[in-house]
């Protein structure tokens, strides 16, 4: 991006591939097949598929890919996370090479696909707060925190939990019946006004801050720690080595990807 001067586009020269950098580092995937691996990963996530077909094809090369890819480890030295698995089945045999594959394809896809929306749509965030971002160039060590914020406040996925009504019920100003169907918004507990003083304000040096980006008990992310530090370093990077960063357009004009789970804008410097 800084090669090719401004305007830049910060979704696909860093997010995207921030995210696709530490996906293949952490499972050991060759990084020069990360374009081939993303065009399939947001596939995947589109809400809008001309075909169960094609999705399905779409699957199976990603699952294909990585069964190949594990194939050609050799036992006992690994290239990352998805060959210690395979040595792993190997040794027990709990699994088919078919579920292994299918496993460490929703690995890449999930950890990817979120983890480039959350930059994405931080970084739009962050961009429209300068006096934010000359605190934390003041104090880089104070980025930490203000990741948690961005964490708090960045919208990333595009859907909701269905839960179906067991009995009438006041909810707020609604009225539900026996039957319905809530959708309830993972996005909004983040905004509870119980649980976060000022909600809608955002307060880099926000403390305690419980929100619920990562889930929580048994549903808890296990990939919280790692986008915690990847994103500490990565907005650290970003903010020293593009000083005069600042969007390109105002908020309201910049594009954004419709039709999809997981949330990204097209285009942010």
């Amino acid at each position: 991006m800084i090669r090719e001067g401004s305007p830049g586009d910060l979704q696909r020269h860093f997010a995207e591939w921030v995210a696709a950098q530490c996906m293949c580092r952490l499972l050991g995937l060759p990084f020069e097949d990360r374009e081939w691996l993303a065009v399939r990963a947001d596939l995947d996530l589109t809400m809008v598929t001309p075909t169960y077909e094609e999705l399905a094809r779409n699957w199976e090369e990603i699952r294909a890919y990585m069964h190949e890819h594990m194939a050609t480890r050799r036992p006992g030295h690994p290239r990352g996370l998805a060959d210690r698995l395979a040595d792993l089945n190997a040794e027990h045999q709990g699994l088919t090479g078919r579920q292994l594959s299918n496993i460490v394809s929703v690995l890449f896809v999930s950890g990817y696909e979120d983890f480039a929306s959350f930059l994405g749509v931080a970084a739009f965030n962050l961009l429209q707060r300068p006096d934010v971002m000359s605190a934390v160039r003041a104090r880089p060590e104070t980025m930490p925190q203000c990741v948690e914020e961005l964490l708090r406040c960045s919208v990333v996925l595009g859907n909701a939990i269905p839960r179906f009504v067991t009995q009438d019920a006041q909810l707020g100003d609604a009225e539900v019946k026996e039957g319905d169907m809530v959708l309830l918004s993972l996005d909004a507990v983040n905004y509870d006004p119980a649980a976060f003083s000022d909600p809608e304000t955002f307060d880099p040096t926000r403390s305690p801050n419980p929100h619920l980006r990562f889930g929580y008990g048994r549903h808890h992310c296990p990939g919280a720690h790692l986008v915690r530090r990847q994103s500490d370093v990565a907005f650290r990077v970003l903010l020293e080595r593009l000083p005069g960063i600042r969007l390109a357009v105002p908020p309201a004009e910049v594009p954004w990807h419709p039709n999809r789970m997981a949330i990204m804008a097209a285009g942010c410097l």
